[in-house]
């Protein structure tokens, strides 16, 4: 998918690099039902990570027009997670 090729651009990227922390920045389309696939299979190849996500609305923080992204927080962890 065109839309998720960032995305998924980056996931190789970490996986391959292994920074200590990620956040990405995306379009809230990213996280709809027709790119779950997608974004599931991209965060599948990032073992190690902890992941945490936000959405947020550039409106709630004062800016003036309404823009709605997901936030995706990665956190290597060197020990495994039980």
């Amino acid at each position: 998918d065109e839309h998720a090729k960032t995305f998924w651009s980056a996931a190789k990227f970490m996986s391959t690099m292994r920074p200590r922390d990620a956040i990405l920045e995306y379009v809230i389309a990213i996280s709809n039902n027709r790119n779950d696939g997608v974004v599931k299979k991209a965060l599948a190849i990032l073992t190690g990570y902890v992941v945490l996500y936000r959405k947020l609305n550039s409106a709630s923080f004062g800016v003036p027009h309404h823009r709605p992204r997901i936030y995706i927080d990665h956190v290597y962890t060197w020990l495994p997670l039980l």
